[in-house]
């Protein structure tokens, strides 16, 4: 009997301990949160929803300055980061044909015939440009582009021999520089020097680096000798082509793209308000594989199990890069996007909504993307309380207090994106009200926010498996699951 008793007193305490403990859980393996019957399909209560709040161009130190109360309203209940990076991407673009050329001895027959000075910048290797006798103008036998508007940093140069095969190489230039001015009187800068260059083939194309970093109004290329030791010769040159790169974020569609892929934008290639991926080399033809949004990852792991929507004014996004939503809503302005908002969550099941707005974007472009400029600050304020109308209907919502909401608030880019304007950080807020206060990048090991990790947060807050299809974005609201898990 003792014995017995014993063993009872010893179930009671442990029953009683293992009540007393809070537990600490992965929310996609609790079968307390998350139990699948038979049939495969979910018993549990549809509690978790996600809202996407994202404002174009908003980096984040105009964000902090300023101080939106109701954004700074959601930071004591938030994971947060003020350092969220942009992915960049190199590209090139010949910028050639945006100039117009001169030269210092044109073909007797002029700048128009067979072998006038326009076929050295006609875009076809097959033409070229011939004069002569050069000696009269070495060692000072130039070609010249004038820009007079959008001035190019030159960084490449491409130059292609002639194709005229009984002339050899002896045509070609074997010694030359390029030079740079902003006033055609000088002083000119020299970019790049050669000496000694052979052709080895008619019609090869021979490229060549520029270390530089400013843009100008003139570029030369400056023939002292050609290859020929006679210099009574003639010049012969089938293309000269002045490449500029671009430090690419895609603009705001790329950033878009990032976040709702989880892919940075050497993955996902989207560089326009097409949302169409392409080839970083545009010359290639092959299309590339349209992306997998965290809408279509939703819909594949438990189709109809997510209602989603989508709203914006930006009708591409809508209907390219969120067209797996179910609601997808092209609204008249940002104004209109908030009034659909609220509609959307006083009166539809949505459980993931994602809402864009444009404004304070389109006001940094025309008055700069800084708290200084009156106009811009007013966009920022204006947003902010659209915000607050939004967050408004939500904790008014019936069910509200029996549904678990992860409000993520973010950027797209903390400046235009666009050729070599500035690109500075941009932010990243997640907000419940179970969390905790944190700088996700004061935590050890710090976290580094990337724009692209909005896909995996909300994957794994509608406890959705973590899709390979996700190859940059990185989780980790799951370090901190002992704040919010019930």
């Amino acid at each position: 009997m003792k014995v017995f008793i014993k063993m009872g007193v010893a179930l009671m305490l442990a029953v009683l301990l293992i009540a007393g403990c809070k537990k600490f859980y992965d929310p996609v393996l609790d079968q307390h949160v998350y139990k699948p019957d038979s049939t495969g399909t979910a018993v549990a209560v549809n509690k978790r929803h996600v809202l996407v709040i994202g404002i174009d161009g908003l980096p984040a130190a105009a964000l902090k300055t300023l101080a939106p109360p109701n954004i700074s309203g959601l930071l004591p209940n938030a994971k947060y980061s003020w350092n969220v990076a942009l992915p960049v991407i190199r590209t090139e673009k010949d910028v050639t044909a945006d100039g117009s050329l001169t030269v210092a001895f044109e073909n007797a027959s002029g700048a128009a015939a067979a072998n006038g000075s326009s076929k050295l910048v006609d875009n076809n290797v097959s033409s070229y440009f011939s004069c002569g006798p050069i000696q009269p103008y070495l060692p000072n036998l130039w070609a010249q582009q004038e820009y007079k508007a959008n001035l190019p940093v030159v960084e490449a140069y491409t130059m292609t021999s002639a194709t005229e095969a009984s002339s050899q190489n002896w045509r070609d230039p074997g010694t030359w520089t390029l030079e740079a001015a902003n006033d055609v009187n000088g002083p000119w800068k020299v970019l790049d020097n050669r000496s000694g260059e052979i052709f080895s083939a008619r019609g090869q194309t021979k490229r060549f680096e520029v270390s530089n970093t400013t843009p100008y109004r003139f570029y030369r290329l400056v023939v002292s000798s050609i290859v020929a030791i006679n210099f009574t010769g003639y010049l012969q040159l089938a293309e000269w082509r002045l490449v500029k790169y671009l430090l690419s974020s895609g603009g705001n569609a790329g950033s878009w793209a990032g976040m709702i892929t989880g892919n940075d934008i050497s993955q996902h290639r989207v560089f326009d308000s097409s949302f169409y991926p392409r080839p970083v080399d545009s010359s290639a033809g092959t299309p590339l594989s349209p992306n997998l949004s965290a809408l279509r990852l939703l819909y594949n792991y438990k189709p109809g199990t997510f209602r989603t929507a989508a709203i914006s004014s930006w009708g591409n996004l809508v209907n390219t890069m969120l067209k797996d939503a179910d609601v997808r809503l092209v609204t008249g302005g940002d104004a209109d996007t908030k009034d659909q908002a609220v509609r959307i969550l006083k009166t539809d099941s949505a459980r993931v909504i994602i809402t864009q707005f444009g404004d304070v974007y389109n006001k940094g472009v025309q008055y700069g993307f800084s708290n200084d400029a009156a106009p811009y600050a007013e966009a920022v304020a204006r947003a902010d309380g659209y915000i607050g109308e939004i967050l408004n209907a939500l904790k008014s919502r019936s069910t509200y207090n029996d549904e678990e909401w992860l409000v993520v608030i973010t950027t797209t880019q903390g400046g235009s994106g666009v050729d070599r304007a500035p690109i500075t950080p941009g932010f990243f807020v997640a907000y419940n009200p179970m969390f905790k206060s944190q700088d996700l990048s004061l935590t050890n090991p710090a976290i580094n926010v990337l724009q692209q990790d909005l896909t995996p947060q909300l994957l794994y807050w509608m406890k959705v498996p973590q899709s390979a299809a996700v190859q940059k974005g990185q989780l980790w609201l799951d370090r901190f699951g002992i704040e919010f898990l019930k």
